[in-house]
């Protein structure tokens, strides 16, 4: 009875007076639920208080969630066994380019050794800290890092990339590489051209001189570059589905007209010419997917060296009837006039509201005349490329909102 009046007690339950055994077994009974006993249980007199290092993997795993994979090697790194176990199932994306001192940058590079294996990304930066990237290659070994997937290098030195460019090629899951320089010397480029596994590759420019290792590449299918020569469309790689191109591209002495070469795969495409080069236009389109998804064409004009017929409707809509109804079309041209002899303004809006191809795409056209300039371009625009001027530059605005519905 004491033992009984004791366990109640503990849970705020009031024992009724017992009068037969009965009554005894079904209090027991109504105990033994409410205490969740089991056959093991002999110890009544203590009470179990969870910890935060007691906590379930997934909700451990959701507060790493919120946190920077470099925040949780600093943080949580030799706590316990258990918690470096479960740090040691995440993958990791290393973040090097944050604000720090030295002192905790080094402190840092020590600190994930431990973890190599686990990083699936890399973003290194001299960017604010002159010598973060060669600190790092003096600290750690990049060929260590043998599950890394995508590695970055902003502001990266030319010892930097001679040091570290030539061990990637031990990195057999390096998909991709993204380097910000405009100091790539034709050996390293010709090194990172050569990387098997490479699917995703950013650089500023290929030479002309590693065209021949660009067209042999059996692996990149997305390529971004700065800058580039039009002969790089006759050495593209077979696998290639996204190319991108974000400064105008330089004129050279072989013609594209003279190639056929078809990219079946290339099914997004973004590029910046001027207008002398809008004939090549429909023949890239004829050497491309049949089902291409983004079509992307910035064409930029300066010095009053126009060609007129580029600022038309009908230009574009001849040049671009060969696409299917299901690719996304981006067009943005803009280019310095004189308002008085160059283009008249309303017929350029009839060149949109008369032709068939910008109904039925259902493509929206804005146009903005300032003093010196002219700019079309599709809608949605891209901010990254224009920012609309305040109404008082602007000598005219219109936008063309050709629908089915409308016509």
């Amino acid at each position: 009875i004491q033992i009984m009046t004791s366990i109640f007690s503990e849970n705020n339950i009031k024992i009724a007076k017992l009068d037969d055994k009965h009554k005894l077994d079904e209090t027991h009974s109504l105990i033994t639920k409410k205490l969740k006993y089991d056959d093991n249980y002999t110890d009544n007199s203590t009470t179990t208080t969870t910890t935060i290092e007691q906590l379930p993997v997934e909700i451990w795993r959701d507060i790493f969630d919120y946190m920077s994979s470099c925040d949780i090697i600093q943080t949580f790194k030799n706590l316990n066994y258990r918690i470096n176990y479960i740090i040691s199932q995440i993958p990791m994306h290393i973040n090097l380019s944050l604000n720090i001192t030295i002192h905790i940058f080094q402190n840092l590079c020590r600190n994930i050794r431990s973890f190599n294996n686990l990083i699936r990304s890399l973003l290194l930066s001299n960017k604010d800290k002159g010598d973060a990237i060669h600190i790092f290659y003096l600290l750690l070994d990049i060929r260590e890092f043998i599950n890394l997937e995508k590695f970055i290098l902003i502001h990266p030195k030319i010892d930097d990339l001679i040091d570290i460019i030539p061990k990637l090629i031990n990195l057999e899951n390096l998909s991709t590489l993204i380097i910000d320089s405009n100091e790539l010397s034709e050996n390293i480029t010709q090194l990172i051209l050569k990387l098997k596994s490479l699917k995703i590759l950013q650089i500023f420019t290929i030479d002309k001189k590693n065209y021949i290792f660009l067209k042999k590449s059996l692996s990149i299918e997305y390529l971004i570059l700065t800058e580039c020569e039009l002969d790089i469309f006759n050495y593209l790689p077979i696998t290639i589905k996204h190319l991108t191109i974000t400064r105008e591209i330089e004129d050279s002495l072989t013609s594209i007209s003279n190639y056929f070469i078809f990219y079946s795969n290339l099914i997004h495409l973004k590029l910046r010419m001027n207008s002398s080069q809008c004939e090549i236009i429909s023949h890239l389109l004829k050497c491309i997917s049949h089902t291409p998804k983004i079509i992307s064409f910035e064409i930029a004009d300066y010095h009053y060296r126009i060609r007129k017929e580029c600022y038309s409707g009908h230009y574009w809509s001849q040049c671009l009837s060969l696409l299917p109804l299901s690719c996304k079309i981006e067009l943005y041209v803009h280019g310095p006039i004189e308002i008085k002899h160059d283009i008249d303004r309303i017929t350029l809006k009839q060149t949109f509201e008369t032709q068939y191809f910008w109904i039925e795409r259902q493509l929206s056209v804005e146009i903005h005349f300032t003093s010196y300039f002219l700019r079309f371009f599709t809608l949605p625009y891209s901010k990254e490329i224009y920012t609309i001027p305040s109404k008082h530059t602007l000598i005219t605005t219109t936008t063309i909102a050709t629908t089915c519905e409308e016509k």
